[in-house]
């Protein structure tokens, strides 16, 4: 700055006599400055106007460091605050305009919503519900399969509260059993869940079995025709019974043996040994049995009887009884002779009523359901006979096979016989198939008729559906003295 001489009572102000300088005057404004050489300059200061879309708000300074417009500060006396940025990093000045009151910096989540109740930041009221032990609320909850979702969980924030106890969620243990479906009637009743005792059956071993075996339910089972896999057996099971130590189930059946199983039929591992009788076959030819359905002929140390036998068959057949030994010196059995069970017959002429018949039993019941006709062959040897007229009694030989039903003969032993009576009633089933042949007229003997020929006679027994007693019997009846020898050679079962 120059130097001079005031000449006079003049006065004035200098640049020296100020203290601001252009930075500190409004821009738009003028006058001398400390910097401005005596000379009077404009103002450098910028003003500040209102920069936000609200009245008398202006929008804190945006610094380039690491403040930008302000941020949360700690003081060491008055704790933690919010600063806001007024002007730049570089120190420069401005004026702020009259119309500015406030300093906005933008808080996006100061929201009620983003602060605990307890607090208030400025002049916010939080309403983030603050919970502790006490406000611990019940749950609720539902399965997806793979996560269990808990509801009901109220909205807040969780903490100890002076105590050492961490956030915790509390469902009562009857929802929790409500949700994983821990019901009694689901549970075995040896087993507790969840303090669940349960009330579902158990079908054990110790109680019903043995071994790793349990026995079916009642002993209860049969067979069925299932309609997709066909025939098999079905046993007794328990429904909703939880089964313990187990891996089979028993049924029992006595009668699974190999010698009640078809031969060449495997049952359940059982291989059987009987012979089909179901197959029609001939059972006795060529003085043979086949061993199935007829193995023989009964060999007893005593008289065999058959009480009174009625009979359907292919002729007339009346009441009789039969005997294994009969009268010796006029009917016999010779045994197997000829080709075939061998009878030899003599009448006296003594009387006009027939003899007992001659009687050889098989040796074992036959079972007549699978069959249709029983046939039989047989020959006349030789034959005698001579009739009173041409009118009266009959001098003749008959000789056949007869099949009773089992259940209509009870079997009575004494010290002289084996004494076979007959029920009648109780659906009584019997027939016979027989030969006979004789006499004619009224001459002098004559020979039989069918002497020599094979003879062949058959019975339907379609509606015998039962085991039965089997005989081969033959009697004579004349009042003139007759004999005859017969023999029975083939004795077939037809399907």
């Amino acid at each position: 700055m120059g130097k001079g001489i005031i000449i006079g009572n003049t006065g004035g102000t200098y640049s020296e006599d100020v203290t601001a300088a252009k930075a500190d005057i409004l821009e738009g404004k003028s006058t001398i400055t400390s910097d401005s050489n005596d000379e009077v300059v404009q103002g450098t200061m910028p003003l500040l106007m209102a920069n936000s879309d609200m009245i008398n708000v202006m929008k804190a300074y945006p610094r380039v460091d690491q403040w930008g417009m302000g941020g949360v500060i700690d003081s060491a006396s008055m704790g933690r605050g919010l600063i806001v940025a007024l002007r730049p990093e570089d120190g420069k000045r401005y004026a702020l305009d009259s119309n500015n009151v406030f300093v906005f910096i933008p808080l996006a989540d100061l929201r009620a919503e983003n602060i605990r109740s307890d607090k208030n930041i400025g002049g916010v009221q939080g309403n983030i519900q603050v919970i502790g032990k006490i406000g611990v609320a019940p749950g609720n909850g539902w399965f997806n399969n793979e996560y269990m979702f808990i509801l009901n969980i109220p909205q807040g924030i969780y903490e100890a509260q002076g105590e050492s106890w961490a956030p915790e969620l509390r469902v009562p243990i009857g929802k929790v059993r409500e949700i994983l479906g821990i019901l009694a009637h689901k549970i075995a009743a040896d087993e507790n869940i969840a303090g669940v005792q349960g009330s579902l059956a158990v079908w054990n071993v110790t109680d019903s079995g043995y071994g790793d075996m349990l026995y079916a339910w009642a002993n209860q089972g049969h067979y069925v025709d299932h309609p997709v896999v066909g025939r098999g057996i079905v046993v007794r099971v328990p429904n909703n019974f939880v089964i313990r130590n187990a891996n089979w189930v028993y049924l029992a059946e006595p009668d699974l043996v190999a010698s009640n199983i078809r031969a060449g039929v495997n049952m359940f591992g059982v291989q059987g040994e009987m012979v089909d009788y179901g197959t029609g076959r001939a059972a006795f030819y060529n003085a043979t049995f086949d061993g199935a359905l007829l193995s023989g002929v009964a060999h007893a140390d005593r008289e065999i009887f058959m009480g009174e036998v009625y009979a359907i068959g292919n002729m007339s057949f009346s009441s009789r009884y039969f005997s294994s030994i009969s009268n010796p010196d006029k009917h016999k059995f010779l045994g197997i002779l000829d080709g075939g069970l061998r009878f030899s017959l003599k009448a006296q002429g003594d009387t006009k009523y027939s003899e007992v018949p001659v009687a050889v039993f098989f040796d074992h019941s036959v079972n007549l359901t699978p069959f249709r006709k029983i046939r039989i062959g047989g020959k006349f040897l030789s034959g005698s006979y001579r009739k009173q007229t041409n009118k009266n009694d009959l001098s003749n030989a008959t000789f056949g096979i007869v099949a009773i039903s089992k259940k209509n003969v009870t079997k009575n032993v004494t010290a002289q016989r084996y004494a076979y009576s007959i029920d009648l009633n109780n659906n009584y089933n019997s027939v016979h198939v027989s030969f006979q042949d004789g006499a004619q007229d009224d001459k002098e003997y004559e020979g039989g008729r069918l002497t020599g020929q094979q003879l062949w006679a058959e019975i339907d027994v379609s509606g015998i559906n039962e085991q039965c007693y089997m005989f081969a019997y033959a009697q004579a009846t004349s009042f003139y003295p007759m004999s005859a020898e017969v023999v029975i050679n083939h004795i077939e079962f037809i399907n």
